[in-house]
This record gives structure tokens, C-alpha cells and sequence, in this order.
């Protein structure tokens, strides 16, 4: 009985464990920081496609919705900003953009 109550016990943590690795692998794909050269663009993929997206600094750095989860930024000038929005999902998107030269 003691065994098969253990062996109950692990299964439970195997699963939890597994469940916690999908609840949150989407947000682990989310970059922390894109970096970018001025006018140049690079592709952001992302785990969901995006809702809505802006840059809080439209003068360093712009952002377009390419297709399914994917987003374009473009440097305009040297500096730092962060790409803010939603997913179809609601999960907030937050990324710091750095533009060099």
C-alpha cells in the first residue's frame, strides 16, 4: 500500500511539474531586448499573434504587426525604448529595444 501511495505521490509531481513547464514555455519565447541598427528592421517572433503594439519613444524606434506572431521594428536613432502591447490572449508583451549605430 505504502508503495503504491508513493508511486501515486510521484505521478502527481511529474504531471505538476509538467503542466508548469506549458503554462509557461509561450512566455519564455518572448525576447527580453531586441537590438536593432539605425535604419535598419528586424523581425520579433513571438509565441501569439499580436493584438496590439506601439514603442513608447516613436522617434528612437517604430513598430509594425507582419503577420502571424511576428512584428517588425525599425531603428530611427540612437537610444532605448520598449516595445508594450497585448497578444490575442491578453498576455501583456514587453520588450526593451535598443537601437545602436
Amino acid at each position: 500500500m505504502r508503495q503504491r501511495s508513493a508511486v501515486r505521490w510521484g505521478l502527481a509531481v511529474v504531471v505538476a511539474a509538467a503542466l508548469c513547464t506549458v503554462a509557461t514555455g509561450a512566455r519564455a519565447q518572448i525576447p527580453q531586448e531586441v537590438v536593432v541598427r539605425v535604419g535598419k528592421t528586424v523581425t520579433v517572433n513571438l509565441p501569439r499573434r499580436p493584438q496590439r503594439l506601439s514603442v513608447e519613444d516613436p522617434s528612437i524606434a517604430s513598430v509594425s504587426v507582419a503577420g502571424n506572431g511576428t512584428a517588425r521594428v525599425t531603428g530611427h536613432k540612437v537610444g532605448t525604448t520598449r516595445l508594450v502591447g497585448r497578444d490575442d490572449a491578453q498576455v501583456p508583451i514587453l520588450i526593451s529595444v535598443r537601437v545602436v549605430k
